[in-house]
């Protein structure tokens, strides 16, 4: 049985879970507000069920409460769906070394930046893909820019060992393009860190060069 029901804007009600922890019982003293941070087109029931359920898992308990508050109320501001059904987010622990203690991190999917990238008038196209073992790839620079050649069978084996890279192309409505590409190596040592990797690490794969292509985008004014 849950606890408290919680209003929404539609005239629907969500039944909060029993906390399993003190970040859970604190977020929902406060879960009432987080619809109205929502943007338009997110389904408000859909979004407190999700998020509820994201910020009282017992991987949490040890975090700080005030920071499952802030990565719900993050969530909610993004408009994104949290939890491994959509994979738009995920509430990580991460050890905090300056402050001593346990911080519980928003991290946007590699499906969530998708959708905000599609979301900004600036783009009008977004690909990210994996290289996989056996797979031609080529990467070059003319005078157009960065190009890029990828030969995709149509039997792949799309799991973690097969993977040798990724990269993202993006096009802006200007005409503009652009292209990242991460390597095996590097994309080992962010899988060494675990958490959300390990679940799904061929789409945090694809994710890297398209974070990396938002941080980049986001210095021209792009997309970040």
């Amino acid at each position: 049985m849950g606890t408290d029901l919680i209003a929404l804007p539609d005239g629907g009600k969500v039944e909060l879970p029993v906390p399993q922890h003190e970040g859970a019982a604190m977020l929902w003293k406060r879960a009432s507000r987080l619809p109205a941070w929502l943007p338009s087109g997110i389904n408000p029931q859909q979004f407190m069920m999700a998020v509820t359920a994201e910020a009282n898992k017992k991987a949490l308990a040890g975090c700080t409460p005030g920071s499952i508050v802030a990565a719900a109320f993050n969530c909610a501001v993004l408009g994104l769906i949290p939890g491994a059904a959509l994979g738009h987010a995920h509430f990580v622990p991460l050890k905090d070394s300056r402050a001593h203690n346990v911080q519980c991190q928003l991290w946007v999917g590699y499906k969530g930046f998708l959708d905000l990238a599609y979301g900004c008038d600036f783009l009008r196209d977004v690909h990210c893909d994996v290289v996989l073992e056996g797979e031609r790839f080529r990467q070059w620079n003319d005078a157009s820019g960065a190009q890029l050649e990828h030969e995709l069978p149509l039997d792949r084996d799309l799991s973690w060992g097969n993977v040798r890279g990724a990269y993202c192309i993006w096009h802006s409505r200007g005409g503009g393009h652009g292209i990242e590409t991460v390597g095996l190596k590097e994309l080992r040592k962010f899988k060494a860190r675990g958490n959300v990797w390990d679940s799904d690490p061929v789409a945090m794969s694809k994710k890297t060069p398209l974070r990396r292509s938002a941080n980049t985008g986001s210095s021209h004014n792009a997309w970040g």
